[in-house]
């Protein structure tokens, strides 16, 4: 059989031209709304990004973005409390000028005459009053947004084909603008890495994002799985302006602001909705969208002397066994840095040479390798170089009353390390029964015998997939031998059957198809920092043709400049919530009700309200053994915990259950299914296995899944299983 090492040319390098022609720039636009009553706020998003630099600012009002006060410049080289400092200075005069309008609107004065002027004739002491809560400060762009634009040439034609093959319309190409300048290697405070700025829960559902490769800072996949969730958005919001804004603010946000407004409409909710998480970044995000997409359509209008870059060619090898990444480097003739810098999806354990390079990886190669010469030096790899498997991951399951601090000092490593290679930004998230992965070489898990008559008393902590590896079974096997339903958590004191009895051997052996965790929290460390959660890695070699460490320096130096007030659109800091592609609403509406979610009992609210069950059944009339069921609307009751909290608690739940399973499963895309008579939701989920009832239901949020009608259209989502990672 002859092994098939490269796939060829995915896009041939051309040069792409930013300069478009009005017929061509008009094509790009025309499929977004431009709303008259945004021409104020795009307007003010052009200057930001082509007249105002990161060393200067806008004073503005925080609604009215035609408001500008002053602009504020800032001494070059100063320390970001400086900056703080100037801006917060500035920000204080002009509320006591309003506060003094408010108070007497004949105020003599050129800077209140002019205050005054740009409220009109008829803005009043309320109106004074109200604008000096609304003082803000917007850091300027314009260096980056060039910068942004010479980079764009990259990978505009991929982008563009992409999204051409994905039914999105092309002028997502500007949406990295906002996003993160075109860097590939940008993070965020909030955990958002890449060019498109995905959280790790998002990017796990459309890429690979774990300890050996993380998509999200390969230009090339990130752009296909943000075509993906664009799709996505537009499906569940219905139109391409709301997709975008739900690309921000979650398409479960944006469905509660549809129902709070009464509307789909983009212009009514930025205006009218106070949701309590859409705040300034949301409210402009579309028209800022706007600002970047007409600047990148005709970028000589707004800028001289650009230079854009040619685009680069998407070759790669497709490895079909698992390879050290030394091995690879020296067989190529490549220094591993230069290799490295090519490759920034690659994580440090397989530089460290910890975990192979994985098998169906796109191995990008530095210029100088010819695709089929590559491909036939490593198929002539000696066969002791090549492996069929992974290296084995270590691992500790969170017990009740650990803290990350426990796993390190019984482990030998750092707090630090822990967090970094398990994508954690807030070590306060770890939940008992929850799989912390290692640094370090493999080591074989503990096996058990399992007991004569084959049945296991469930533990504190356990979980089926940690059950199942125990007794090396499969999570399927448990699920089947004991008539489970897999989404629902397992009780410490049960007895689960293992094995049949007397004879130690398993029901199944398979691989995995859910992972199920306990969802209780356990006492937490201090939050890490972002650059212990996320540590920027650059290692780019010196001569190599993508240079983007200065590119790199500017944007992390930059990132907490990008937070608060001085808040840029970029860098994903404004990213809500790592369940942003989920269209389920978790919220408490205002009655105190929720929505039962698939995969909620009673339990669950109960445990997260810590209440009785029985109380909740009491506050709801419900009779004792009635269970509830996905869409019905229960009542709560917050003693000992607030409505926050309990959000929190159950988004936390959500967010385990769902990250489990798309740290085995990613969405490749979308087919449509005809609803037949018979067809039950359990039914279709059967036929589609792997398909988890709730992620049929994040695709079809309109649909009542307890009462198919034949005749009715369903989104499947197409699942395929990676079974590259460790």
């Amino acid at each position: 059989m002859t092994r098939r090492w490269w796939s060829g040319w995915l896009l041939a390098g051309v040069v792409v031209c930013l300069v478009l022609s009005p017929l061509q720039a008009r094509a790009l636009q025309s499929d977004f709304a431009r709303p008259e009553a945004f021409a104020p706020d795009v307007n003010f998003w052009k200057r930001i990004y082509t007249e105002v630099d990161t060393d200067s600012g806008l004073l503005h009002d925080n609604r009215y973005l035609d408001v500008v006060y002053t602009r504020v410049d800032l001494p070059s080289g100063a320390s970001p409390a400086e900056r703080r400092r100037i801006t917060r200075d500035y920000r204080e005069q002009y509320r006591e000028l309003l506060l003094e309008l408010a108070r007497n609107p004949e105020l003599e004065g050129e800077r209140a005459e002019r205050v005054r002027n740009m409220f009109g004739e008829d803005a009043g002491p309320a109106d004074f009053r109200a604008a000096a809560d609304r003082v803000r400060f917007q850091l300027g762009q314009s260096d980056r947004f060039r910068a942004g634009l010479e980079r764009a040439g990259r990978w505009e034609a991929h982008i563009r084909q992409i999204m051409r093959e994905h039914g999105v319309p092309e002028g997502m190409v500007a949406l990295p603008h906002v996003e993160s300048s075109f860097t590939p290697y940008a993070r965020s405070r909030a955990g958002a890495a890449g060019m498109w700025q995905f959280t790790r829960g998002t990017g796990q559902r459309f890429m690979q994002v774990d300890n050996v490769v993380d998509e999200r800072l390969d230009p090339w996949q990130s752009s296909e799985a943000a075509a993906r969730l664009l799709k996505h958005n537009r499906e569940v919001t219905g139109s391409w302006e709301l997709a975008l804004n739900a690309y921000n603010h979650g398409a479960a946000g944006i469905r509660r602001a549809i129902e709070s407004v009464g509307e789909a409409d983009i212009v009514t909710i930025a205006r009218e909705y106070n949701g309590p998480r859409y705040g300034f970044a949301s409210r402009n995000f579309y028209p800022a969208f706007l600002a970047a997409l007409a600047i990148h359509d005709e970028p000589d209008r707004y800028f001289d002397d650009l230079n854009p870059e040619p685009g680069l060619p998407a070759q790669a090898l497709v490895l079909e066994e698992y390879v050290p990444a030394h091995i690879l480097a020296d067989a190529l003739d490549e220094p591993l840095e230069r290799l490295r810098a090519h490759n920034p999806a690659l994580q440090r354990a397989v530089w460290d040479g910890h975990k192979y390079i994985p098998r169906g990886y796109h191995l990008r190669l530095p210029p100088g390798n010819h695709l089929e010469e590559a491909g036939e030096v490593i198929a002539s790899l000696p066969p002791e170089h090549r492996r069929n498997q992974q290296v084995r991951a270590r691992a500790h399951t969170m017990q009740r009353g650990e803290t990350l601090s426990h796993v390190a000092q019984r482990y030998g490593t750092s707090v630090r390390e822990l967090a970094r290679i398990n994508g954690l930004t807030n070590t306060s998230r770890v939940q008992v029964g929850q799989r912390i992965r290692l640094p370090g070489p493999a080591a074989q898990p503990r096996r058990e015998t399992p007991p004569e008559d084959g049945v296991y008393t469930v533990r504190p902590g356990d979980s089926l997939s940690l059950i199942a590896a125990r007794f090396d079974t499969s999570v399927r096997a448990l699920v089947e031998y004991n008539d489970l339903d897999p989404d629902e958590p397992i009780i410490a004191g049960n007895q689960l059957r293992v094995a049949e009895a007397e004879t130690g051997t398993d029901v199944v052996a398979e691989e995995e198809a859910v992972a199920s965790a306990d969802s209780g929290e356990v006492a937490s460390d201090s939050e890490v920092s972002e650059s212990e959660s996320s540590p920027a890695e650059v290692p780019l070699a010196e001569g190599t043709a993508v240079d983007l460490v200065g590119t790199v320096n500017r944007v992390l130096e930059n990132l907490g400049q990008n937070q608060g007030d001085e808040g840029a659109m970029g860098a994903g800091a404004h990213r809500p919530d790592t369940l942003a592609a989920d269209p389920s609403d978790y919220a408490i509406d205002e009655e105190g009700r929720i929505e039962i979610q698939w995969g909620e009992t009673l339990g669950h609210v109960a445990d997260w309200l810590e209440i009785r069950t029985q109380r909740l059944r009491e506050l709801n009339g419900l009779e004792y053994g009635e269970q509830v069921t996905a869409g019905q609307r229960l009542l709560l009751e917050h003693g000992n915990v607030d409505a926050a909290e309990f959000e929190n608690r159950r988004r936390q739940y959500h967010r385990h259950r769902q990250n489990a399973f798309f740290e085995q499963y990613d969405i490749a895309g979308t087919r449509e299914y005809e609803v037949s008579p018979g067809d039950s939701v359990w039914s279709i989920t059967r036929r589609y296995a792997p398909l988890p009832v709730w992620l049929l239901q994040q695709h079809n949020p309109d649909v009542d899944m307890t009462g198919l009608r034949p005749g009715e259209t369903l989104q499947i989502p197409e699942l395929s299983s990676d079974e590259s990672s460790g």
